[in-house]
């Protein structure tokens, strides 16, 4: 199986900054993200392996995904409004796990 192209990820944005969701959401686009709608206190990115710290080098990935990579690509006033990027992982389940 190749590694994938994109990534995705949960941005948890800090409960004070909640009412700046729709700045953050297009600072993410404008640093090349897709964003889904905020849920709660987080929302959705996927982006090129690229844009979370992955270099791509054919299908394969040289590196793993990296909040640090993923808040880089943000202006400070905007990174200081995240509280953190997670990476889920994927299902233990369906074709990713096997089972």
């Amino acid at each position: 199986m190749s590694e994938p192209s994109k990534f995705s990820a949960q941005v948890v944005v800090k409960p004070h900054y909640l009412k700046d969701a729709n700045r953050i959401t297009a600072a993410f686009r404008q640093a090349g993200y897709e964003c889904g709608p905020l849920v709660g206190n987080n929302f959705s990115i996927t982006g090129p392996a690229g844009h979370f710290g992955g270099a791509m080098q054919g299908v394969a990935v040289s590196a793993a995904p990296s909040a640090d990579a993923v808040l880089k690509r943000l202006d400070e006033k905007t990174q200081a409004m995240i509280e953190s990027v997670v990476f889920p992982s994927p299902p233990d389940f369906g074709p990713w796990g096997g089972h």
